[in-house]
């Protein structure tokens, strides 16, 4: 062959070569701007009126979970188990329906001025309200307050006394009414008890003049067995192995008619991940690893729903080669933090030797073991597993600002890519 000829079918390789190379930009950046649009669409769902926070008041938790059920059949992931969920019961208390509270004659706002405590007892009347002195606590220990709220002035506001603070009010020492509780923005839990007394988490500006008394009313539903449910679904790999991927779908639901907890980087945020993750992997080939996508429930009342799911485990968690949880990973501008990376050393080196190359997010944080999200209880079980959440961005939480439009999306695109990454390259 003459060198002329040579030169030209070299050339027409390398075109080739481009053109390809460019086709698969253009197909793969199309795929990202329909996957930014269905992470959108998937937290803007999820943290609507619609799905009433997602917790156990009004069947929060079963719209949510229907909606991810209709997902990931419409994406093509297989169930794990019967129709994707896993039920299980657990006890829980909510506050529902119409709640008043007047600081003497002035009305304040459920949600945004005050929250109740979770383990509160229903509760209605006028109640005189008593200010006493940390540094004199001593003095009312035979007093009686049963009828009282109670505002302990931290006069002494060191490290210890906010501890002995805490302590006095959540364990009521002084068999109290109640307690007012000033903070600075009230944020919000679940509680599977119910207590005799109530914590009034009260905005701090508010009541910068204690009030001599407060009307109160509002009633608690204590469910014994409330039915709730994990859904669980997969891709099959080419190994009868798994890496997996959880994250919780509820979040605090509703207190009163008119506080709703959206719970959009808390967690809808996670689950938009794992759907569009779902989405995403079943357009490549198959993977070496079958991949699970894990949504538990009642992870805001203690990691019940992964507790449930260890130990009633559909297969044998000896199978998991690694466990990623998602949680809160809504904004990103500061990079991510993976809880238990100083531990399971070798998966970070391999993120971060990826992140290297591919530039996809500012900085992989490391810190230690933490039972902070539904990794803990797959960990304590010897499953090596990771949580990941993002850094940076909003930092609203358990309160009912945490709304779809306070996140930035900054880094969900190349979390989800640096993700598949490590899929296609972890053995």
């Amino acid at each position: 062959m003459c060198a002329k000829k040579t030169i030209i079918i070299d050339y027409f390789s390398q075109m080739q070569k481009i053109i390809i190379s460019f086709i698969a930009f253009i197909i793969s950046a199309s795929l990202f701007a329909q996957n930014i649009d269905y992470a959108k669409t998937v937290i803007n769902k999820l943290s609507s009126e619609e799905f009433k926070g997602r917790g156990f008041v009004e069947n929060g938790d079963k719209i949510a979970a229907n909606f991810i059920k209709s997902q990931l059949d419409s994406i093509g992931i297989k169930s794990l188990n019967t129709n994707f969920f896993q039920k299980f019961e657990l006890p829980i208390n909510t506050i529902q329906g119409e709640v008043n509270l007047s600081l003497e004659k002035t009305k304040i706002n459920l949600g945004t001025d005050y929250l109740i405590s979770p383990n509160a007892a229903s509760s209605s009347g006028k109640y005189k309200v008593k200010t006493i002195k940390l540094s004199k606590i001593s003095k009312y220990a035979k007093k009686d307050f049963s009828e009282k709220f109670l505002y302990i002035n931290n006069d002494i506001n060191t490290k210890e006394s906010k501890k002995l603070y805490r302590e006095l009010i959540y364990t009521n020492s002084f068999n109290a009414r109640g307690f007012i509780n000033p903070v600075d923005k009230p944020t919000h839990r679940q509680s599977m008890v119910v207590d005799s007394f109530t914590v009034l988490n009260i905005r701090k500006d508010l009541i910068l003049n204690i009030p001599k008394y407060i009307n109160i009313d509002f009633k608690n539903t204590f469910y014994e067995n409330y039915q709730t449910q994990n859904v669980l679904g997969y891709i099959q790999g080419e190994v009868d192995s798994f890496i997996v991927f959880t994250a919780h779908y509820d979040h605090l639901g509703k207190q009163g008619n008119t506080a709703t907890f959206y719970g959009a980087n808390d967690n809808a945020s996670g689950c938009s991940m794992l759907l569009n993750l779902a989405d995403y992997l079943t357009k490549k080939e198959k993977p070496h690893y079958s991949i699970a996508f894990m949504f538990f429930s009642a992870e805001e009342a203690g990691l019940v729903g992964s507790a449930y799911y260890v130990n009633n485990s559909i297969f044998d968690l000896q199978k998991i080669k690694f466990l990623f949880n998602l949680d809160m990973v809504g904004t990103g501008e500061k990079g991510i933090r993976i809880v238990n990376s100083t531990i399971f050393t070798e998966e970070y080196d391999l993120l971060v030797k990826i992140n290297d190359k591919e530039n996809y997010l500012k900085q992989i944080l490391k810190r230690g073991e933490a039972a902070n999200s539904d990794h803990h209880p797959f960990y304590a079980k010897g499953v090596p597993a990771y949580f990941i959440f993002t850094t940076g961005g909003s930092s609203e939480y358990h309160n009912v600002y945490d709304k779809p439009e306070k996140l930035s999306l900054f880094a969900f695109e190349n979390l989800l890519l640096l993700l598949s990454d490590f899929i296609d390259e972890y053995r």
